[in-house]
């Protein structure tokens, strides 16, 4: 694996054992590259050719994303034998309400006799007042008459809490020039409610009625978690529900499953489901997968009636959730129980990361970041863009510097820092001429500010420009004090306003 100074992964290599040369032959190759939002904007799959001892391209994605990390543009790509190179195969625009609720999908397919994307597809998208999807719509290009063809829509009901209560699909016939029904699903709910019941039914074109077709039942644990979850088919010859698939579900008190159960047959002569495979697993009373410490799966034995082992794998971790030994069982079928297989122990250099967050995005750029050692100095230098200035470093909610050069001691864990910035407004600086001073600087209780004699108006801004404090001539002296106790940690605005010129200056309230 290779990382990027961000730490992200951008390449990834499988290489296979060679017995007869003793040597490693590469087998899979993966790359990937991100945008400046952090967000993948490249994944790219590769298969050594061991015949000709080359990479060639398997599959090929670029991704564009907005800020929130939705698509704009997804392209796909196939392989060029001859040529060894990628070529277009298809791509997906998308256009967003508030740039999250996806509105409009085009599809486009390349024509390479002419070289140029060609319309495919297109889905429009509309939401209720709960931003839900209300309705949706589904065209086609037509080559001959170059427009848009509708081929299918969904619409979709809600009751007064905003929950879906029926669901359409229609399909459009181009003769008639009108929508003709397809299916349906209804839902049901409990005093909870949670969904209980979704019931679908298919139109008969034929008889012009709505037949049964399948229905989802759910069941729910004490901490509002699915437990149950089966799906039934209508038999039309019988006229009965049979099983198609059921799963049954026990998860800890943050919905991790602790116990999945799956039925994938049914027993129709006792109308009865017959179970598939099980899988169990442990957190340790962790609250998310990364914490998981053993997973164990089991196929349904029917002859026997028992249940036999397939994997195990129980891990030992540390504080940081890294893996320090993972031992692996496998199924001893004369004593029916778990048999250690193998162990895998791993060992981790002593470095950590160095995160920064740029606020607002797109204000400036930070160096410095990466991995370190601990206990070695970093220096992080912040450097603002156009129109902007850099203010100062943050830990979370508290001020650490307004030095743009910052530099520390790394510890024995990761750094997540953020640098902000501000936008330039253009301010005369009258401190020399009339020789003002502002102690101390960082500020706890009070600041000083001498030099001041013809001043007019003082005030105190938050970084965002709101005005926290003003103060007019007739309380303003030589040598005034302004009371910071009461103002929050964190960096102001000093403007002191003599005539048409201002004098500005940053300070910075710490009581820590």
């Amino acid at each position: 694996m290779e990382y990027n100074e961000h730490q992200e992964l951008i390449l990834k290599i499988l290489y296979n054992w060679n017995s007869a040369n003793n040597e490693w032959v590469g087998n899979i190759k993966d790359e990937y590259d991100y945008d400046e939002n952090g967000y993948i904007s490249l994944q790219a799959k590769y298969i050594w050719n061991i015949n000709s001892e080359v990479w060639f391209g398997s599959s090929r994605f670029e991704y564009v994303k907005n800020e929130q990390g939705k698509n704009i543009k997804y392209t796909t790509f196939n392989w060029n034998i001859d040529n060894a190179e990628w070529i277009y195969k298809d791509k997906r625009e998308y256009e967003y309400y508030e740039q999250v609720l996806e509105t409009l999908l085009t599809a486009y397919v390349w024509d390479s006799a002419i070289e140029e994307w060609a319309f495919s597809w297109k889905l429009e998208t509309e939401y209720n007042e709960y931003e839900v999807v209300a309705n949706v719509f589904y065209y086609e290009w037509n080559n001959v008459s170059e427009t848009w063809q509708y081929t299918y829509k969904e619409e979709s009901e809600f009751d007064e809490q905003g929950k879906i209560t029926l669901w359409s699909s229609f399909s459009y016939n181009n003769t008639s020039e009108d929508w003709i029904f397809d299916a349906k699903r209804e839902y049901e709910y409990d005093e909870d409610d949670f969904l209980i019941l979704t019931l679908r039914h298919n139109w008969n074109t034929t008889s012009e009625e709505w037949v049964k077709y399948s229905k989802y039942e759910y069941e729910y644990d004490e901490n509002g978690f699915i437990s149950v979850e089966a799906l039934y088919l209508w038999n039309i010859a019988n006229e009965v529900w049979a099983g198609d698939r059921k799963y049954e579900i026990e998860t800890n008190e943050y919905g991790l499953y602790i116990l999945f159960i799956r039925y994938l047959s049914w027993d129709s002569v006792n109308e009865t489901w017959i179970p598939t495979s099980k899988t169990e697993n442990d957190f340790n009373g962790g609250s998310s997968w990364e914490e998981i410490t053993c997973s164990a799966s089991y196929y349904w034995d029917s002859v026997n009636e028992i249940w036999i082992g397939t994997s195990k794998t129980v891990y030992e971790k540390n504080e940081l959730n890294d893996i320090l030994l993972m031992t692996e069982f496998d199924w001893d079928y004369n004593t029916n129980e778990w048999a250690l297989s193998s162990k895998s122990f791993y060992y981790y250099s002593a470095t950590f990361s160095v995160f920064v967050t740029i606020n607002p995005i797109g204000a400036g750029s930070v160096s410095g970041q990466g991995t370190h050692n601990s206990s070695t100095e970093v220096t992080l230098e912040a450097t603002a863009n156009d129109g902007y200035e850099f203010v100062y470093w943050t830990d979370g909610e508290n001020v650490i510097s307004d030095n743009a050069l910052y530099t520390f001691t790394m510890p024995e864990a990761d750094v997540s820092l953020t640098a902000n910035f501000s936008e330039v407004t253009a301010i005369l600086d009258i401190a020399n001429v009339y020789n003002i001073q502002i102690y101390p600087n960082p500020a706890r209780d009070y600041i000083n500010i001498i030099g001041i004699e013809n001043a007019e108006t003082i005030e105190i801004l938050s970084i965002m420009g709101k005005t926290i404090k003003l103060f007019k001539r007739n309380d303003i002296d030589n040598q005034f004090q302004i009371n910071t106790s009461d103002l929050q940690n964190g960096v102001y605005i000093i403007n002191v306003y003599s005539g048409k010129q201002i004098f500005s200056r940053k300070i910075i309230v710490n009581k820590h």
